[in-house]
This record gives structure tokens, sequence and C-alpha cells, in this order.
């Protein structure tokens, strides 16, 4: 990859459980298991000089749906969570892990069935993993084209969501043009205060920084 140019590998997958969409990525079923693969592979992807990115957060292995088609849910409570899914995240904040990933979920347990996916839900970005878990580094979202949010919402209204919830970069909008339009209008309108973009600015540049 760094031969190619690439500077950025969106992995390790940090998932416990290998459900649909995520599959023989996860390196198993067990926090732990995880925790150790998970390690193991971010150090070689910094070691051959790129930036590695944990995923999918808060955790996407124990779903039934694939997210690339439709919205999945996962059946945890916040016990649940914490004795399993964020588990090898926890242990990636606390080592400097330097990008996170998140997932098209709903946490059933914590949101209820309605509710918007974890992407675009502060309590998941910006309380739990900013605030609570002390992440300080750069947070993309999964693939805005998926189905679990084009069937729901327009790359519009699903990038200012994003953004609103704690993500620094937006990945893949269904219309890039529309999704930065889209973003202009909600600062211009007061919806995203200014200095939201340009902390995301500075993440984006600082990862910049650190890749070389």
């Amino acid at each position: 990859m760094a031969d190619l140019g690439f500077t950025v590998n969106l992995a390790p997958v940090l998932d416990v459980g290998a459900g649909p969409g995520i599959g023989s990525r996860s390196f198993g079923d067990e926090p732990e298991v995880v925790v150790a693969y998970g390690r193991a592979f971010a150090a070689g992807v910094l070691e051959g000089g790129l930036v590695p990115v944990a995923k999918h957060f808060p955790g996407h292995g124990d779903t039934q749906d694939d997210s690339h088609v439709d919205l999945p849910v996962v059946p945890a409570d916040w016990d649940r969570l914490n004795a399993v899914e964020l588990v090898p995240f926890r242990r990636a904040v606390d080592v400097g892990v330097d990008a996170v990933m998140t997932a098209h979920i709903v946490v059933s347990g914590v949101q209820g069935l309605d509710a918007p996916p974890a992407t675009l839900d502060a309590r998941f970005m910006t309380e739990l993993l900013r605030e609570e878990m002390g992440f300080e580094g750069l947070l993309l979202t999964d693939a805005l084209v998926m189905g679990a949010l084009t069937e729901r919402y327009g790359s519009a209204e699903v990038a200012v969501r994003a953004l609103e919830a704690g993500s620094d970069v937006l990945l893949m909008p269904t219309d890039v043009t529309e999704a930065i339009d889209a973003v202009q209008v909600a600062v211009e309108d007061g919806r995203i205060d200014p200095a939201r973009i340009r902390s995301s600015a500075r993440r984006v540049l600082e990862t910049k920084a650190r890749a070389g």
C-alpha cells in the first residue's frame, strides 16, 4: 500500500463476531482475541508507514444484516457493549490509535429500534468516544453511500447529521457536491458552528502530518 502511495489503511476491524457484512474480517468472537490481533495488525500497519483506522465503532460484529444493504441492529444494552463490543475500541484509544471509523448500526438496547444509526448519533460519536473514552484522533464515517443510510436520508442531510454527531471525514457521500453544499448551508444557517468545521479540519491536517 505504501509503495502505491497510500497513507491510510481502513483497518483493523475491531468488531467482535462475524455477522453478515463483517464475516472473515473479524478476528474472532472473544474481545481479548480481537484486542490481541487488532493491536498486532495496527502495529504492522504503522511499521509499514501507514495510518491504521480502527473500525466499526461502537461494534458491528453481532448483527444479522449487512449495512451495505440495510440498517443492521445490534441487540445490546450498555452492559453488553461495555463487556464485549467496546473492549477492543477502549484498548485502541488507550494506546493512542490515530483514527476510528463509525458503524451504520442501531444498538437497540441503548437507542431503541427507531433511532438513527450510530454514525449519526452524538451519544456514541461525541459523548462516548470523544468525551468518555478520550479519543482525540480522526473520526471517519463508514461509506455514506451504503444502504443503511441512503434508504433513510438524502446525501445532503446525512452529511450534515454525521458532522453534527462528531465525525471529521465524510466518506463516500452519494453526491459529493451536494454534501459539500449542504454543509456550507448548515454553517451559514447556524446549524453547525464554524468552530466545529475548524476542529475537524485541524484533525485532518494533524493526521496528514503524522502520515508524512
